[in-house]
């Protein structure tokens, strides 16, 4: 069972590494991750602890955070957002976080085996010796960083920060992008409150995770994991997007000498056309999930002879 690495483009910019299983270790990791998620439907975990988590989740997506998000502010003209992102997030994780993170669920009366959670970070973790963390590409990944995120940021942020700040507040996580909402009122100081942020990351949290910090406030473009608040959240080109997804299941390495690909992407491999729309479709499902049909009914076009290479 071993692992093979590509990237993709962040729509923010830059390169998002992804490391992805072979077909050995991915049927592995998903046999466990059905055990992991029966057991967090049976202990309520969602309902009483993970109200806050909006990423890996059945029924929420990028576009329910941000109407959640507008539904909080409602028409009001008085409100900054605070984002914060978490810098290598996957990467952060390490053995003894995940460790206290399993210790907090069975607090909550989870019955898994200790041997159960040594196997999901064994399927799941990448990296020699006393650096192993997850690999962001393995089935169980995502769960892991709701259960490690849940423990090690919005538990803290929830109880720790958001009651030091003197404003009605609501908090918002999607895997390692955090948004604080807050309303301006009486008292309300925007400078305090970034200084008490800055003041609990350095106090609480950065022993293990390194946040990036930004604030606007509504007179300016507030945009939530590309979507843009006050508007209504939606895939830019999807007609485009489904014509990508239905090519690459009807044609193969045939849609390379495509106008719009060419001019999208330039010349390229089909294994790494193959990697770009796998990066396509994980976004556009999480700002659209009735994408999802499009992109399960067109999977990629075997050929032979192309090897994606293990490493």
């Amino acid at each position: 069972m071993n692992y093979h690495q590509f990237f993709i483009r962040k729509p923010s910019g830059g390169f998002r590494r992804i490391n992805a299983p072979d077909e050995e270790l991915k049927a592995y990791s998903l046999e466990l991750l059905f055990l992991l998620e029966e057991e967090l439907q049976r202990i309520n975990w969602w309902s009483k602890s993970g109200q806050h988590i909006y990423s890996y989740r059945k029924g929420y997506s990028c576009k329910t955070l941000a109407e959640d998000i507008c539904c909080f502010t409602k028409d009001t003209l008085l409100y900054d957002l605070y984002s914060m992102d978490i810098k290598d997030y996957f990467g952060s994780i390490t053995r003894d976080m995940y460790n206290d993170s399993v210790a907090a669920l069975y607090n909550q009366g989870c019955n898994l085996p200790l041997s159960f959670w040594d196997k999901v970070w064994d399927a799941s973790c990448i990296g020699p010796g006393k650096i192993k963390s997850i690999a962001q590409g393995n089935p169980l990944s995502p769960i892991i960083s709701n259960i490690v995120g849940w423990v090690f940021v919005d538990m803290p942020m929830v109880n720790g920060l958001l009651p030091d700040i003197i404003s009605q507040t609501a908090y918002y996580r999607y895997s390692d992008n955090i948004f604080i909402v807050a309303k301006r009122r009486d008292g309300y100081s925007r400078a305090s409150v970034m200084d008490r942020i800055g003041k609990f990351l350095c106090g609480r949290i950065t022993d293990h995770l390194m946040f990036k910090v930004d604030v606007r406030s509504n007179r300016q473009e507030n945009t939530v994991l590309g979507i843009r608040l006050g508007m209504r959240p939606q895939l830019k080109n999807k007609k485009w997007l489904r014509s990508v997804f239905y090519r690459v299941h009807t044609r193969g390495p045939s849609m390379l000498k495509d106008k719009d690909i060419l001019k999208e992407f330039g010349r390229m491999s089909y294994p790494k056309l193959i990697e770009t729309v796998q990066g396509l479709s994980a976004y556009a499902i999480s700002i659209d999930p009735s994408m999802e049909r499009y992109i399960l009914d067109n999977k990629p076009m075997e050929t032979i002879g192309v090897s994606h290479g293990n490493k």
